[in-house]
């Protein structure tokens, strides 16, 4: 399994603000394009079958694929993006021979906090409270 150190996942930090930036803008453009056709549906009495042409392969449809396309990017790095909302996103870090993860939040300036794999934000703990890793495999970008 791959797994980041501090500094790799710290290096990503750019990457992410800036597809937080892309994934923020393409939800507004989303739910804009989804309030006209739910305006055409109210007013239109063909105005659902014009919603579900819209979604499939139209406008919204092509916003829902590139949010996607985002979102695949991110974990193909091996990076879970737990909320866009806030921002917050996890990385597989080795500690001995467990899997934990570095948790981070957009408005955190770096990487401080780590958590169990099966627990959450609500368990964070300072980086400083776990050892450093044994041992990692690293991913070239």
């Amino acid at each position: 399994m791959f797994t980041y150190t501090v500094d790799q996942a710290n290096r990503m930090l750019p990457t992410l603000r800036a597809y937080l930036s892309q994934l923020r803008e393409l939800k507004g453009e989303i739910r804009g394009e989804w309030s006209t056709f739910e305006h055409e549906l109210g007013t239109d009495a063909n105005g659902e079958r014009a919603l579900v042409d819209a979604i499939n392969g139209s406008v919204i449809g092509d916003l829902a694929l590139q949010y996607n396309e985002i979102l695949k990017e991110i974990s193909d790095k091996r990076i879970v993006c737990r909320s866009v909302e806030q921002g917050l996103f996890d990385f597989p870090y080795l500690v001995g021979s467990q899997t934990v993860h570095l948790c981070w939040r957009e408005d955190e300036q770096s990487i401080q906090y780590w958590h169990a794999r099966n627990a959450g934000f609500s368990s964070r703990k300072l980086l400083v409270e776990v050892p450093a890793p044994v041992q990692y495999q690293g991913l070239v970008h």
